[in-house]
């Protein structure tokens, strides 16, 4: 018995709706008849005798509370005179509990109460959807559908603009030996964008990209092309105490960051300053 609603466990899962509309329409027909609810004390013997729905937990002053023609339970709570005075009882949700289902309800005042508060949701969502109740869920579906079809739509256009930028930073590249480097910087630009990002600088042969993100955090990602012979992750490592970062990849694409207080810009200078050595036949590991 919480203050809002009321939860039941029973051994059993897992329920179908259709079974808990059955019972709920059930438990609301009997309340409906009003029958009369009796409580009295019987001997064992007599308690055997009666089609209990579940065995007492205790051996004497057994109290059994009945349900005319419907239930007989062996119960010592409080219980109302006729079954009309619960007044109707609603199901709201049900969810696996331990090794059965624990099922929550109201009934009552809390019944009505429950059911305004969801007509109210249900004439909110209808003007602000434009649509009548009966029409909600096809509405809020016809929505989803669109919000889906927007993103996915999106995700084509920023690919787009991505191999377009791309481009640009091939266009941009600088020589360091015998590599053509792509290096940038930008603000707040999210993990996976620069990785993917760099994954389209360097899929035209000969090709490294150095990226970097400023902002509450710096990120990086240093990647190559299949046919350089150099180590992303170990260049990553080498620069990552500038930003007080940590990270890791492998030797085609690393990342990595931190919240130091390194320029970015500074970073990616000493990357480049690393990759001239390397070319040159000196090591940065």
């Amino acid at each position: 018995m919480g203050k809002e609603v009321v939860t039941v466990d029973i051994a059993r899962h897992p329920l179908l709706p259709e079974e808990v509309a059955a019972v709920e329409k059930l438990v609301n027909r009997v309340i409906f008849e009003n029958r009369p609810i009796t409580a009295a004390f019987v001997e064992p013997e007599e308690a055997k005798r009666l089609p209990l729905r579940k065995p007492p937990s205790v051996t004497e002053n057994i109290r059994i509370v009945t349900v005319a023609d419907f239930d007989h339970s062996p119960c010592g709570g409080t219980h109302p005179a006729r079954t009309g005075e619960i007044g109707f009882v609603k199901v709201l949700a049900w969810e696996k509990y331990k090794a059965g289902t624990r099922i929550e309800f109201v009934c009552g005042g809390r019944a009505v109460a429950a059911m305004d508060r969801k007509q109210q949701i249900l004439r909110e969502l209808g003007r602000l959807l434009g649509t009548g109740e009966s029409e909600l869920y096809a509405s809020a579906a016809k929505l989803m559908n669109d919000r889906k079809e927007l993103e996915r739509s999106l995700q084509e256009t920023k690919q787009t603009l991505l191999q377009h930028e791309a481009e640009q930073l091939r266009n941009q590249a600088q020589l360091v030996g015998s590599l053509l480097v792509s290096a940038a910087v930008y603000e707040n630009r999210p993990m996976q964008e620069l990785q993917r990002l760099a994954g389209f600088v360097t899929a035209a042969a000969n090709r490294v990209a150095l990226l970097a993100s400023a902002g509450d955090k710096t990120n990086l990602v240093f990647a190559k092309a299949n046919d350089v012979n150099l180590s992303m992750v170990s260049l990553l490592r080498a620069v990552l105490p500038l930003v007080n970062g940590k990270g890791g990849g492998n030797d085609s694409i690393a990342q990595g960051g931190g919240a130091g207080t390194g320029n970015p810009q500074t970073v990616l200078e000493q990357a480049l300053h690393l990759l001239t050595e390397q070319t040159e036949n000196r090591s940065y590991s």
